[in-house]
């Protein structure tokens, strides 16, 4: 039976989607087709590898780098398919180690737009129809931006768009052959991400209820669970893995008990995105609000448009087929449930950044549905003059293009080493066999990276305070670093008061700063760095040294190396387009910082040696350099940079023309009750201004 594609004039169109049972390949998955979706795959492959980030990518991918190149057990759930998947990825004779798990999503990717584009062609027996889709989807800010580095997302994308071809087909064909891959499928890609499982749920009950003539039978049931069950078997990983207890992998999974505490997240709360320590509760609403502001960006305006109309076309009476039906409420059970349990604060940039990633699971229907509304396009105009038929078909692949042309620069991961170089700026000017203390995914995971993958400093010890907080972490840092010392069982921050089985960070650096150089990043906050009359923190690159109160130190050295640091390390941020709320912006706000404590050092340095004018030249640049990079300075660094050139006003000719310029802007933005104010406004009265 076929069901009439009709128009909202209400006369019938040329168009026909397949409602029933389809034998071969009617519905037009001939040559042109397979032809087609060859160039589909090969064409955003090209895009995605000539943008690919060629070393450790952001965040979380910093980390799957580093499960796949070590095969240790990622954060919960553990990701063992991108695992083992990115591990195959390793063995590619070229390219970093980064770069090749990176390439594993421009494939996953490329592959999802190819079923996009399939299940398209399927449905509308139009080729056209599909390239639209397929490049709207593809070339999306949020797809490209984590096809281009290691992600689950884009293996995410595939399986969700393998379920919805597969769903297109078992309604066309009733073929039990395909049920049992789309058992198959669920199963594979819950090992991948446990997100799949807003879209199996309905899949599964869909197929079911309309196989039932075909499914509805022990043998059936029996082969379905099994395979169902068999995608699973990558979870295995995670038992072999804990039982080595390698120092990148989370958790204790070597055993049934930390297995399952795992699979679960119970660390992070089952079935929530995020820690529960964020205080969060559902953002049901502002989540909704937030992707209905974000859809029409990602799909060029016009896009949710036409998924309306192609939703309307498709499920008006007489023009009705189950999977658009089905993949409505497929998505509004995604959109519902997943909000529902999302608890991130994403009323911050960074967490609403992190939060959009599961955008892009309801961004493939939407662009499978605009497809639709492509389709009911060319059915209306075929009644028309000839000419009008291939304008829109120009427009098609046209508006496909655009995405290409409007996301590319802003997209393009080509020249981004920020990453690397970061870590590397952190590990190089560590003394050997220094214990190094941090806290946040963008030190722990860089920094681990380059040790285990790059063989970068494998000598200093690295110790993330997350990880710490765990039951388990005390026998990993036993293992890997025997001559550092837990006082404790865990590790629990100074405010809490830590006692009996638990340490403090102080606790932590008495226990090591007789047997090591103890160093730490800027952690939480800045109390976190004061522990009076024990411990001060002497920055040393982008970290601290922790030195006891009254032990002589090299000044001279110290300061030396900050020099070295300061003139080897000035990371372009011009390679990579920063989004607010972006882990390259943590990079840059990492950079700032240190710049910032660098050159409070220096200054403190050059007073104690009598305002030594070359120290407070060196002052002067880095806080030149600080208020050239950062895009939201404080106050307080132009007063001090107008301090500096102040003091070198007797040495420096030019120095007077700075001060007037520095604290000029100053007085612009100063709070209105600094102190110093006044004796500023005098002495550039002084200057004749």
């Amino acid at each position: 039976m076929e069901v009439v594609f009709c128009g909202f004039d209400g006369e019938e169109g040329p168009l026909r989607l397949s409602a029933g049972r389809s034998r071969g390949m009617k519905d037009g998955a001939g040559l042109i087709t397979r032809l087609a979706a060859v160039c589909v795959g090969l064409c955003c492959l090209t895009v995605y590898v000539l943008t690919l980030c060629p070393s450790v990518p952001s965040g979380d991918g910093a980390e799957f780098v580093t499960a796949a190149c070590t095969l240790s057990v990622a954060h919960p759930s553990g990701y063992p398919l991108h695992t083992l998947l990115g591990k195959l990825f390793t063995f590619i004779p070229f390219g970093s180690i980064a770069w090749r798990v990176n390439l594993l999503s421009a494939v996953a990717d490329a592959g999802a737009a190819v079923l996009v584009f399939l299940g398209v062609v399927r449905l509308t027996r139009n080729v056209w129809p599909g390239l639209f889709s397929a490049g709207l989807f593809a070339f999306s800010p949020l797809i490209w931006r984590y096809a281009v580095i290691a992600e689950v997302f884009p293996l995410n994308n595939f399986f969700v768009a393998l379920l919805f071809y597969l769903a297109i087909r078992y309604e066309q064909e009733r073929g039990r052959a395909i049920a049992y891959a789309g058992a198959l499928a669920v199963g594979l890609g819950l090992s991948n991400h446990h997100a799949l499982l807003f879209y199996g749920v309905p899949l599964c009950l869909w197929i079911l209820w309309i196989g039932r003539k075909e499914l509805w039978n022990l043998r059936s049931i029996l082969i379905l669970t099994g395979l169902f069950g068999l995608g699973f078997l990558p979870y295995l990983h995670l038992l072999v893995a804990g039982s080595h207890e390698r120092l990148a992998s989370w958790g204790d999974t070597g055993n049934i008990a930390g297995f399952v505490h795992h699979f679960l997240r119970k660390d992070f709360g089952t079935l929530k995105l995020g820690n529960p320590e964020l205080g969060q509760e559902s953002q049901l609403v502002s989540g909704l609000t937030l992707y209905a502001k974000n859809v029409p960006v990602e799909l060029l305006y016009i896009g949710p448009l036409l998924a309306i109309v192609g939703l309307l076309a498709g499920l008006r009476k007489g023009g009705r087929t189950g999977f658009v039906a089905f993949s409505a409420l497929a998505f509004c059970f995604y959109m519902v449930v997943f909000h529902y349990l999302a608890n991130l604060p994403i009323q911050q940039e960074f967490y609403q950044d992190i939060h959009s990633r599961f955008w892009q699971q309801a961004n493939l229907p939407v662009c499978i549905w605009a497809g639709l509304g492509v389709a009911w396009m060319l059915a209306f105009v075929e009644r028309r003059p000839a000419s009008l038929g291939v304008v829109c078909r120009v427009l098609v692949v046209a508006m496909a293009t655009l995405q290409v042309a409007l996301n590319y620069r802003r997209e393009d991961q080509s020249r981004n080493v920020l990453f690397r170089d970061f870590g590397r700026a952190v590990l190089g000017p560590l003394p050997k066999d220094a214990l190094l203390i941090t806290r946040g995914d963008l030190w722990v995971n860089t920094v681990r990276y380059l040790q285990l993958c790059e063989n970068v400093r494998p000598d200093v010890c690295l110790l993330d305070v997350e990880f710490l907080k765990t039951d388990w972490m005390k026998s990993r840092a036993a293992r890997h670093y025997p001559g550092i010392v837990l006082p404790g069982r865990a590790y629990r921050p100074d405010e809490m008061h830590p006692g009996g089985e638990y340490y403090s960070l102080l606790n932590l650096i008495e226990a090591n700063a007789s047997r090591v150089k103890v160093f730490v990043n800027r952690l939480r906050k800045p109390s976190e760095l004061r522990w009076p009359g024990k411990f001060d923190a002497v920055p040393v690159g982008l970290v601290f040294q922790v030195v006891p109160v009254g032990q002589p130190s090299d000044a001279e050295e110290n300061l030396a190396m900050n020099v070295r640091v300061f003139e080897g390390y000035r990371p372009d941020f011009s390679v990579v387009h920063i989004r607010p709320g972006s882990w390259e912006g943590l990079v840059r706000d990492a950079y700032c910082n240190a710049l910032d404590a660098r050159a409070g050092h220096v200054m403190n340095y050059a007073k104690g040696r009598g305002n030594d004018p070359i120290l407070l030249k060196l002052a002067a640049e880095i806080t030149e350099e600080l208020l050239r990079t950062d895009p939201t300075p404080s106050p307080t660094q132009y007063k001090n940079l107008g301090i500096a050139y102040f003091m070198l006003k007797g040495s420096d000719p030019s120095a007077a023309e700075k001060m007037i310029r520095v604290w000029t802007r100053y007085l612009e933005i100063a709070p209105f009750d600094d102190p110093e104010i006044p004796a500023i406004r005098r002495e550039l009265s002084r200057q004749g201004k």
